[in-house]
């Protein structure tokens, strides 16, 4: 798929959303700096505090803190951002892989995570020729393994 602008990105972006039955589910954002993997993050989050009748807050990047937590009436959301992570022992210091009952965890730079997580949809950003433009790859694994980009 092909994502020409932001507005782009956030059709995208709805479409995700709507098609996330069960919140109990990573999300991995692969890309380089820049391509749009926090973008996505924060209108995902807004998505869904929208859908819940919540305020939307301002999502930023958690480069720097690694991980802010988003409250939902029924759910938390936890946006993590390992990219300053240098070993895969820092994610078990995290909490990244725990057992949360309901959440939605959206990943950031998620390449050294080790662990098999059964339940996840990855998604891969890249840049293309035209600086406004990414290709868009998403693929789902366990309960999400007919989530694809041609459902969406």
């Amino acid at each position: 798929m092909i994502i020409k602008s932001l507005s782009d990105l956030r059709i995208f972006t709805l479409k995700v959303g709507k098609n996330i039955k069960s919140k109990k589910c990573f999300i991995l954002l692969y890309g380089d700096i820049g391509v749009g993997k926090t973008t996505f993050a924060r209108e995902l989050i807004n998505y869904f505090q929208k859908k819940n009748s919540q305020k939307l807050t301002n999502v930023p990047s958690p480069t720097f803190n690694i991980m802010y937590e988003y409250d939902l009436k029924k759910f938390k959301i936890y946006h993590y951002d390992l990219y300053k992570l240098v070993k895969t022992e820092e994610i078990e210091e995290l909490g990244l892989l725990t057992n949360h009952q309901n959440d939605l965890k959206i990943v950031e730079w998620p390449n050294l995570i080790r662990s098999k997580i059964k339940d996840k949809i990855e998604i891969n950003l890249k840049y293309r020729k035209r600086d406004s433009e990414r290709s868009v790859t998403i693929r789902g694994y366990g309960k999400f393994r007919n989530f694809n980009v041609n459902e969406i």
